[in-house]
């Protein structure tokens, strides 16, 4: 148990560097949206491959120890396929950058969900605010594919105040994951 429950807390000492990543391009599309479009797309696809590829790492380094990540390969190589096919046709991708980023956060909220969830049925204490992060998580991705601005900048500021929203409320969950790893493993196992 104490060998998972350090796979655990480093797991999720290195989501912060992921999180650093996302508050840094939020950052980038909301404070500099007049950036060439070409450069914001490319920008998004390397940030949604970074993700996937974490997603793998995560799978190959805890995800065969806990039940609850066994799937977690999935949304990985999905990641992966999606900012592969952003980078490299960033002009097609122009017009998807905003389904792009939605799906995005539709993931990563709907992991969150299952979290939620399986937090729930053990009556864990911060079930109902990952519930609520998951939540905004996936109200925040249907809102970026269904954008009604049809300028690129605004969809790109949404975009980013999106991506920096998403970074806060995983540093959230992480510091609440960290603070009950013990708790937590024994649930997910």
């Amino acid at each position: 148990m104490n060998r998972a429950v350090k796979n655990f807390n480093n797991l999720l000492n290195v989501s912060f560097l992921m999180i650093a990543l996302d508050l840094i391009a939020g950052g980038l599309f909301l404070f500099y949206a007049d950036i060439a479009s070409t450069v914001a797309v490319v920008v998004l696809g390397c940030l949604i491959l970074v993700h996937g590829i974490f997603a793998l790492i995560d799978y190959f380094y805890v995800g065969m120890l806990f039940n609850f990540l066994k799937y977690k390969y999935i949304p990985g190589i999905i990641l992966i396929l999606l900012g592969l096919f952003v980078i490299i046709n960033p002009v097609s991708a122009i017009n998807l950058v905003g389904v792009g980023a939605g799906l995005w956060l539709l993931v990563v909220g709907a992991e969150s969900l299952v979290y939620a969830t399986r937090l729930w049925s053990y009556k864990e204490d911060i079930a109902s605010l990952i519930l609520f992060i998951s939540i905004c998580a996936i109200l925040m991705g249907v809102l970026v594919i269904i954008n009604p601005f049809e300028e690129f900048m605004l969809i790109t500021k949404l975009v980013g105040i999106f991506i920096i929203a998403n970074g806060v409320l995983d540093i959230v969950k992480i510091l609440l994951f960290k603070k009950r790893s013990k708790n937590i493993i024994k649930v997910f196992q």
